[in-house]
């Protein structure tokens, strides 16, 4: 999970990078999440995908986040912004990148 109060544009390599660091390093599945905190932290290129291809039929990235702006969350949805937490619980704590807690094995 990953809190932006700024735009970035390298934001989605930095998340693909990070989840291909904590997949390797825990072997558990990631999901990879971007909270936006503020508007001026939006981009038309955050789109939930990162995707490229060197060589045609020589394989490709196709890399997906899911993206949250805070704003667009509505006041009677009841969630509050400040509790906001992705994915299921398992048998391995859950993995927070960016609040300095990681999982514990």
């Amino acid at each position: 999970m990953q809190f932006q109060s700024a735009r970035d544009p390298e934001l989605a390599d930095r998340l693909l990078l990070y989840h291909a660091l904590l997949r390797r390093r825990f072997h558990v599945p990631v999901h990879s999440t971007v909270i936006l905190l503020r508007p001026e932290a939006n981009d038309a290129a955050l789109t939930g995908r990162l995707t490229y291809r060197l060589h045609p039929k020589r394989g490709k990235m196709d890399f997906r986040y899911e993206v949250i702006r805070i704003w667009d969350i509505p006041e009677h949805s009841g969630l509050d912004p400040c509790l906001l937490r992705t994915g299921r619980k398992s048998k391995r704590s859950q993995i927070w990148y960016g609040s300095k807690t990681f999982a514990n094995t």
